[in-house]
């Protein structure tokens, strides 16, 4: 055996089967290196699921997590940096072939790899912000829900990389696509024959654990990349200003007021969701006619919505009714008794549209006529994410 012969660039030997490939002409030479990683912006869209499917999504998210630490998949994907001035890669530091354009030639710059990696064609490594190492079952998950855009397409390249080059697949035969000159020179490195490394659990059962938390999800990715993979908690805010008058004995009552509430809502499995709680509305009045008077009152309004989610358009609809208690407005003004089935006091929401992204505001104006009352009421409505 001539060492001469197997000291070629190119052997990964502690590298693995490239298991999310993301590398293309368009890709420039400071990607390879530079971890540019996608952040969550305030206007992310919201996620439907329900707590018991966050749970669940989240939990099996969490097996698939061995196989992603195993050095089968995190040798690649950033634990063996072949570009990087301090390389552990075992064949030595590689560098970059670009074009006139600081474009990555791939076939040049990965040419190489094939002198001991032969036994995969095509062997690449992938971005570094497609990095496994030092991240924790979150972060991966939000990288995996940005990184594809549907579930098809992630359980697409989990099953058979997406009838490109089978890195996967070599990550479970553990042999890190040794060809025999890379076997010679990983012999000839450690004093022992390399034998199959495969992660903890087959192919299959790693499809298997795929699956699973797609079923979770409901049978597709949702809302933005944080949803099935940790917990999410909205509400909707409202602030409401508001005017009003009608004819009493004679005289006349003109008020305005204001109210400021926010609605927690839960979603449930099939995308609705409802919330309620418990807001104060104040109300100055101005009586004019037979007494001239001016007055004020606080009285307690119970806030309740029900809505749902459109996947397919990225929309929430929803509705607000307002459910008040009897509250006395003073200078002989009537007292304002909420109505036998102790609701719409007031001007309720009705089949409210709007964006379904986080910070997402909208504008709702109405005029009324409630109980004799005309109501010009004007809400300003924000989603808002509360945990």
């Amino acid at each position: 055996m001539k060492l001469k012969s197997m000291l070629i660039p190119g052997l990964l030997v502690v590298g693995t089967a490239v298991f999310f490939l993301v590398f293309s002409n368009q890709s420039q030479a400071g990607a390879v290196e530079s971890a540019f990683f996608s952040t969550e912006s305030d206007s992310e869209l919201m996620c439907s699921l329900s707590e018991s499917q966050q749970k669940m999504s989240a939990d099996a998210f969490a097996e698939m997590m061995p196989t992603f630490q195993h050095p089968r998949c995190a040798n690649c994907h950033g634990g063996v940096r072949p570009f990087a001035a301090n390389t552990t890669h075992a064949g030595g530091k590689f560098d970059l072939a670009l074009d006139a354009d600081g474009d990555v030639l791939i076939e040049k710059t990965f040419g190489g790899c094939q002198n001991c990696h032969g036994g995969l064609p095509g062997w690449e490594v992938p971005t570094i912000d497609l990095s496994f190492v030092g991240k924790d079952a979150l972060t991966l998950c939000k990288q995996m829900k940005g990184e594809f855009s549907s579930a098809e397409n992630f359980m697409d390249h989990l099953t058979r990389d997406r009838g490109k080059t089978p890195f996967i697949a070599a990550a479970f035969a553990g042999m890190r696509g040794l060809n025999q000159e890379g076997s010679d020179f990983y012999e000839a490195l450690n004093d022992k024959k390399p034998v199959p490394e495969p992660p903890p659990a087959s192919h299959a059962a790693l499809i298997s654990q795929g699956q699973s938390w797609v079923d979770a999800m409901g049978g597709e990715f949702k809302g933005g990349e944080s949803c099935g993979c940790e917990p999410q908690q909205y509400a909707i805010r409202l602030d409401e200003v508001f005017t009003g008058n009608f004819i009493y004995d004679g005289g006349s009552i003109i008020w305005d007021g204001s109210a400021h509430v926010q609605i927690p809502i839960t979603f449930k499995d099939d995308g609705s969701f409802t919330g309620e709680t418990r807001a104060d509305r104040t109300i100055s009045a101005t009586l004019a006619g037979l007494v001239d008077c001016s007055t004020s009152v606080t009285y307690s309004v119970r806030w309740v919505v029900e809505g749902r989610m459109n996947e397919e358009d990225q929309t929430i609809t929803f509705s607000v009714q307002l459910f008040h208690d009897p509250a006395q407005m003073g200078c002989g003004a009537p007292a304002m008794e909420p109505d036998n089935d102790n609701s719409n006091f007031g001007s309720p929401l009705s089949q409210v549209t709007m964006d379904a992204y986080v910070n997402e505001e909208k504008v709702v104006e109405q005029d009324t006529n409630i109980n004799d009352v005309h109501l010009n009421d004007k809400f300003t409505i924000v989603i808002v994410k509360v945990n």
